[in-house]
């Protein structure tokens, strides 16, 4: 029923969805409803031939399994029986065939499994024969005299009933009482399970007598419902079935006045159900005493109903027995219910049958009626029961028919798994389920995400090569960024063909896998991408470029491998067989970047050489056609690279190949960690790979066993291969030479790059020496290298030939020497190569000789003992830079001349090859740790002298007359203090902190030099302040006295005419001149017995004339000096025979008057001249 429901309502979800979603808009073919529904037809027709053929199936295994049975027990019986037993199976066999012919249940041959099945049960004599024989039901099967089919093997106690709606097993009266035969019986019951696995058994008939009832104790019908309780019990734990149970109390005929109450009844009234049957949810809820006592007083109430009716209609010797029956039938109330409540009582172990309902029944009116109520009566008078002597003629069955047909049959599908069983079905059904789904899953998981993933991959192309289509190479976009653009592409198109090799993932198969088909269209994409801007603008630019190719020579060898690199490279693009894809990608990209015109070619490569390196793999494989080749250009180029001399051009084939594969030796190499700050490169140059060990091995077969390789590139330039090994033989040593002077060049060039960097200072030294002393030294690392690449293995036979040293063959005459003197037999010397030859002596520097210890000998090699100085050297920065006084060169000047002469002797043993290698290496260092001192000598220099010197020149002489010209005057024990020769502030920071790095000559002050470095003194400390302070002091003070003085005479040189009376006052000396002769006034500068210094200058004259010059103070003579109009050289009076003089001259405010004086000092310096202090000042900061 089921299955045909959910038939129709997919069909009706197919025609009536597919109507909805056409009138939406969305396309719903008519095939596809068609097939879909032909899908469901033929589903539900698989599901009901499936079915037919299982109930086929199951009865005929059931058929099979019980003739097995009857056949065992045959065989185990008692000889005299066998041939009963045998009859007997004869009887069943029969029976089953003439089943299988008829057409009872769903088809006759499946009657057995298809027909329901009901078990009668009952204590013996309780009637269950006689109330299937009257039921009045159509036994189609039934044997020779008219009885059931006879049972043998598990149902020797069976009788079998055939009816056109059921199989009803008529178990035998003992079955409910014994236990005998129980393993056969089981075995029965366990062929049901089997082959009837739905519903083995569909009810149960429980068949009880009435009279046996009425008759028992209350004990004997509590112990009868029990034992056929158990038997219940055993049936159902057999079958794992709950069952209905149909209780039916027969011979209801013997209760008083039955027939008599009844036999008015018509045969269809006759037929009817005298009981009640109870909905499933109350036989299964409620107690079944509760439910019989409830239905029972219904049924009490209908029955005195209908005796009140039946006493009016009834003769008199009829109407007692009337009457009688109610009350004998209420009587049977207390012991039905006592048996109801015990055969369905509750208990933990097992399921509680179906209290489906209780029936009375009479199948035959045979004995006498037992007269209980009245009979009870009589017994407690004392009265004589009373003798019912009327006897039954027409035996009737009462109330049987449509319990079997109304009530039995439809509940057939009531049967139902007990608790233990269904929840055994549900973990079976739940593990069934779960490992479905798990099926399910497995199939279903990987086939969607396989789906997903397939359909992803798809999308994904289509939205690659979408994004590949819209690349513009002439954009405003760098090339970095449309070679990143195509990378995607390239990673997946790289990735489908990985998996085209290889196998796609397991979880993109499933057959579903689509990177296949996806590949062709993918990859043209790219290639078209691609040649959109690289094939026409590279191909145009490397034909231009080939055409162009003019003379070369192998001299510049750069030039002639780009020249023979750009031919290969268009070749090999034009002939795939030649192709190196690994090759030429970066030769292709950097012509590219070039081709696009990028503003940073280099940069731009680098993006593009995976593009043009998966380019190249797909044209060698065939995928990408070649390109077309411009002959002309390729014949012009070869012409320009054939005219280049044979030698040079198998040079460079004979390196190529070494430079290519062998990795070059960098300064990183060997520079690294804490000494690389302190390392720089003139140019960065690299030893090519060709000039290292590794690069001589490649290079030594190629002169050897495989020179033939040397004319393998002869296609390059079209050459002819005859020729060209002919060529490599003529030319061995030639290329020998060659390639030894280019190594040691290659070697030399790289160490000579090598640059130590001039630090900024003394710490900067100490971290500069302290990383080249570190243990493992970095010259050490340098020239092990070195030592490790030119120690080259050669043979005799190698050097034959090859142009030998004046070096070379002194060492090989004084080894010969040496072993004859010594009369020891002849050493074999290992043959040395000229570029081991030309840097031995720098090896030897640093590695211990052959045969030697290297453990023990490292400590007495020049390097060692290199090491040594600057170690000495670290220890000395280290307590410059921790002590607490200013640095001083001076102090440490000794260590610093050992280092420079021990490191000038270490220079003594190299060569004139390998001596302007190392030098710059050792000296630089040293130079410059000592720069470094003295530039802190001088920083240091620089934070004392502001501190101690220019603090106070600044406060106390500075913007002060007659340094400057101000009102204010410099004290003049502030001036002393400063300029005194020895003990002044400004001499004695010289003697203290720069006499060691400043050298005086006269007044002249020079930084002094060693190690060609110095204190960078700023120039106008030493011109301004240094020169012309000294000047100050010879000039001021005398002889290098404590004080200043300056001793002079002062003379009247000439007046103007209205002039009568000159006096003159110097520091308390006075004078008055007048007209009478010269007389020089002695005075001297500063007198410290005047009370008021200064310096004073009075005139007077005709017609009033009265003028006054005064300058009081202590500097009161310059500033009378320095206010004269005119100051220059002359002679006493104006004489030319006079003595020299200084003529100092004052124009007066009136009528133009002047005086003019001589001031003869008494040396000849300039200590009365105001410039000597003039614009005299000394800076802030001493040293750059």
């Amino acid at each position: 029923m089921w299955l045909w429901i959910f038939a129709i309502l997919l069909l009706a979800l197919i025609w009536v969805g597919g109507w909805l979603l056409r009138s939406l808009g969305v396309p719903i073919p008519l095939s596809a409803q068609i097939g879909l529904t032909a899908g469901v037809v033929t589903t539900v027709l698989g599901i009901l031939a499936y079915r037919r053929w299982r109930a086929g199936a199951a009865a005929r295994a059931l058929e099979r399994e019980i003739m097995k049975q009857t056949e065992q027990q045959a065989a185990m019986s008692a000889p005299d029986r066998r041939a009963e037993i045998i009859e007997l199976k004869a009887q069943v066999e029969r029976g089953i065939q003439a089943l299988k012919q008829s057409k009872l249940g769903d088809r006759g041959k499946n009657a057995l499994y298809t027909l329901p099945w009901f078990m009668i049960v009952g204590p013996p004599g309780a009637g269950k024969t006689t109330a299937i024989r009257h039921s009045g039901l159509n036994f189609p099967l039934l044997d020779a005299t008219g009885g059931a089919v006879k049972g043998v093997g598990g149902t020797r106690n069976c009788d079998w009933w055939f009816t056109n709606e059921a199989i009803l097993l008529d178990t035998a009266g003992r079955y409910a009482t014994q236990d005998d035969d129980q393993p056969e019986w089981f075995s029965f019951l366990d062929l049901l399970r089997k082959f009837r696995s739905k519903r083995p058994i569909n009810g149960v008939i429980l068949a009880v007598s009435a009279s046996d009832i009425l008759e028992q104790t209350e004990e004997q019908t509590t112990q009868m419902a029990r034992t056929l309780r158990a038997r219940i019990d055993e049936l159902q734990n057999r079958l794992d079935m709950v069952v209905p149970v149909y209780v039916m109390f027969t011979k209801v005929d013997l209760v008083a006045g039955f027939v008599e109450f009844f036999n008015d009844l018509k045969k269809s009234d006759r037929d009817r159900v005298f009981g009640a049957t109870f909905p499933m949810d109350m036989a299964t809820e409620r107690k079944a005493e509760d439910l019989f006592e409830e239905e029972f007083a219904l049924i009490i109430s209908q029955i005195h109903s209908r005796a009140v009716k039946r006493v009016a209609r009834e003769k008199k010797e009829m109407r007692d027995r009337v009457i009688q029956f109610p009350l004998e039938f209420q009587a049977l109330r207390t012991s039905l219910t006592d048996f109801l409540q015990a055969l369905f009582e509750d208990n933990t172990r097992d399921d509680k049958p179906i209290f489906r309902g209780f029936y009375f029944s009479s199948g035959t009116q045979e004995g006498n009626p037992v007269d209980r109520v009245l009979g009870g009566l009589a017994r407690a008078f004392g009265l004589a029961p009373r003798m019912d002597t009327d006897a039954q003629l027409e035996p009737k069955s009462y109330f049987v028919t449509d319990l079997f047909r109304r009530v039995v049959f439809p509940d057939q599908d009531v049967a139902a798994r007990t608790r233990r069983e269904m929840r055994r079905q549900w973990l079976y059904r739940f593990a069934l389920g779960a490992t479905a789904l798990f099926a399910a899953l497995m199939l279903l998981v990987p086939s969607s995400c396989t789906y997903k993933r397939n359909q992803d991959l798809v999308r994904n192309v289509e939205a690659t090569a979408a994004g590949a289509a819209k690349v513009d190479w002439a954009g405003k976009e760098s090339v970095g960024d449309k070679a990143s653009d195509l990378t995607t592409i390239r990673a997946l198109l790289k990735q489908l063909d990985y998996w085209r090799a290889n196998d796609p993932p397991s979880g993109m198969r499933f057959g579903m896998y689509v990177g296949n088909d996806l590949y062709e269209p993918l990859r043209g994409v790219y290639t078209t991408a691609i040649e959109r801007g690289l094939k026409e603008p590279t191909k145009k630019d490397l034909e231009t470029k080939l055409s162009a190719f003019g003379a070369v020579s192998t001299k510049n060898g750069k030039e002639y491998n780009e020249r023979y690199d750009l031919l290969k490279l268009y070749l090999m693009l034009t002939w795939p067989e030649k192709l190196d894809p690994e090759w030429a990608a970066r030769p292709l990209a950097n012509a590219w970047a070039k081709a696009l015109r990028s503003p940073d070619p280099v940069g731009d490569a680098e993006h593009l050489v995976p593009h043009t390196r998966y380019y190249l793999d797909l044209m060698k494989r065939g995928e990408v056609k070649p390109w077309d080749r411009n002959d002309p250009a390729v014949t012009r180029a070869r012409s320009a690279l054939l005219r280049a001399p044979r030698l040079d051009r198998m040079y460079e084939a004979l390196v190529r190949e070494a430079n290519a594969d062998i990795k070059a030796i960098k300064h990183s190499d060997i520079f690294y960690g804490s000494v690389s700050p302190f390392i720089t490169y003139k140019q960065d140059l690299q030893v090519q790979g060709a000039y290292t060990r590794d690069g001589w091995g490649r290079v030594r077969e190629l002169l050897g066993s495989q020179k033939s390789q040397l004319s393998a590139e002869r296609w390059v330039l079209g050459e002819e291969e005859a020729r060209q090994e002919e060529d490599v033989e003529k030319q061995i040593v030639k290329l020998k030479n060659l390639y030894f002077e280019r190594y040691k060049i290659a070697w030399r060039d790289f160490i000579l790059d090598v640059e130590v960097h001039e630090p900024e200072n003394a710490e900067t030294s100490l971290a500069e020496l302290t990383a080249l002393s570190e243990p493992e030294w970095p010259y050490k690392r340098l020239i092990t290298t070195l030592h490790e690449n030119v120690t080259l293995d050669i043979s005799e036979g190698e050097l034959a030939g090859l142009a030998e040293s004046a070096l070379q063959h002194a060492k090989r005459e004084l080894q010969r020497k040496l072993q004859l003197q010594q009369d020891a037999p002849e050493k074999k010397v290992r043959p040395m190569s000229p570029v081991e030859i030309a840097f031995k002596p720098l090896t030897d520097f640093a590695v211990p000789k052959e045969g030697k210890d290297p453990e023990k000998e490292a400590d007495s090699t020049g390097l060692a003992e290199y090491q040594g100085t600057i170690s000495k050297l670290v220890g000395v920065l280290t307590d410059l830079r921790d002590a607490d006084a200013a640095p001083d060169p001076t102090a440490v000047m000794g260590e610093f001349q050992g280092a420079f002469r021990g490191t000038s002797g270490l220079l003594m043993t190299q060569s004139g090859f390998t001596r302007p290698m190392l030098s710059p290496l050792l000296m630089r260092p040293i130079t410059f740790a000592w720069a470094g001192v003295v530039n802190d000598a001088g920083g240091a220099a620089t934070g004392l002298w502001e501190t101690n010197v220019w603090s106070v020149w600044r406060d106390t002489l500075a913007n002060r007359y007659p340094f400057k010209k101000t009102q204010r005057d410099a004290s003049l024990a502030d001036f002393t203090e400063f300029f005194k020769p020895n003990s002044g502030l400004l001499w004695t920071f010289y003697t203290e902190n720069l006499k060691g790095t400043l050298k005086r000559n006269g007044d002249a002050f020079t930084p002094t030099r060693r190690f060609n470095s110095s204190v960078g003194y700023k120039p106008d400390f030493l011109s301004t302040c240094l020169t012309r302070g000294a000047e100050i002091s010879s000039a001021v003070f005398p002889s290098g006295g404590e004080e200043p003085k300056i001793k002079f005479e002062v003379n009247l040189h000439s007046v103007s005419p209205d002039v009568s009376e000159v006096s003159i006052e110097i520091d308390g000396v006075s004078h008055v001149y007048k007209n009478h002769p010269e007389q020089w006034l002695a005075a001297e500068w500063p007198n410290t017995k005047a009370e008021t210094p200064g310096a004073r200058v009075r005139i007077r004259g005709y017609n009033g004339l009265d003028e006054e010059i005064n300058r009081p103070g202590d500097f009161g003579i310059y500033r009378l000096i320095d206010a004269a109009q005119s100051v220059e050289s002359g002679t006493a009076g104006g004489s030319p025979q006079g003595v020299p003089t200084v003529v100092v001259t004052w124009y007066l405010r009136s009528r133009d008057a002047h005086i003019k004086l001589d001031f003869k000092p008494s040396k000849r310096d300039r200590g009365l001249s105001p410039a000597l202090f003039l614009g005299y000042d000394c800076p802030r900061v001493i040293a750059q």
